[in-house]
């Protein structure tokens, strides 16, 4: 039995070089993609339903959205510590309720209450 030598080796290879492109660039397409539909924007409704569909929310009321831009002046705030750029923040003030959502993973982080306009003495 004879050894494979480089010359059967370049062979091999120019004669499925086309292939080898092709597949690569399927392989390329696909990684694109995966990333672009993760990290893709999303309408405030779109993330509403997909909470929605994991825990109730207050119906009686329209939540205020917010993106995280930045995480520098949140670093103090207990509920964002395990926040990302690009989460998601659902205000609920009359229900006193905030959430914190992760689009590209499609799951809740946090869940907290609000203290809004409540004076402590």
């Amino acid at each position: 039995m004879k050894g494979i030598t480089t010359r059967k080796i370049k062979k091999i290879f120019r004669d499925n070089l086309p292939v080898i492109v092709i597949l690569s660039a399927l392989i390329l397409l696909a990684f694109y993609y995966q990333y672009a539909w993760r990290n893709q924007k999303i309408s405030g409704e779109d993330v509403i339903y997909r909470v929605g569909k994991m825990i109730n929310l207050p119906a009686d009321e329209v939540p205020t959205i917010a993106t995280v831009t930045n995480l520098e002046p949140l670093k103090d705030n207990v509920f964002f510590t395990n926040a990302k750029l690009g989460d998601t923040v659902l205000i609920y003030a009359k229900s006193a309720k905030a959430i914190l959502f992760r689009t590209s993973e499609n799951r809740i982080i946090e869940i907290g209450s609000l203290n809004i306009g409540k004076n402590t003495k």
